[in-house]
């Protein structure tokens, strides 16, 4: 239930959430209500090496393409993830404290 959100953290952490309808973000922000939240952090190998972006090979193995979960899976995933927040009318601001 509820509309769910998604949002990107910047270099600093911060985040701002837009509304998904269809599965696509719509608007700023989200509905007012309780979230389960959950939080994704990955990288592609190949895309953390500047050598590896500015001269690829010819042939790029799949496991250097292949996404690397970053976090801890509990953080992922909707019915285990402990992170919860409370979105009120008006701006708000969460802080996330997460643990391996």
């Amino acid at each position: 239930k509820g509309v769910p959100a998604v949002g990107r953290t910047g270099p600093d952490g911060t985040f701002s959430l837009r509304a998904l309808q269809s599965g696509r973000p719509v608007t700023a922000g989200t509905a007012v209500g309780q979230y389960i939240v959950t939080v994704v952090k990955q990288e592609i190998p190949a895309m953390s090496d500047p050598e590896f972006v500015n001269n690829p090979p010819p042939v790029i193995p799949p496991a250097m393409l292949e996404p690397k979960d970053l976090l801890p899976a509990i953080y992922r995933n909707n019915a285990k993830s402990p992170l919860r927040a409370e979105v009120q009318e008006g701006k708000n601001q969460f802080r996330f404290e997460l643990v391996e």
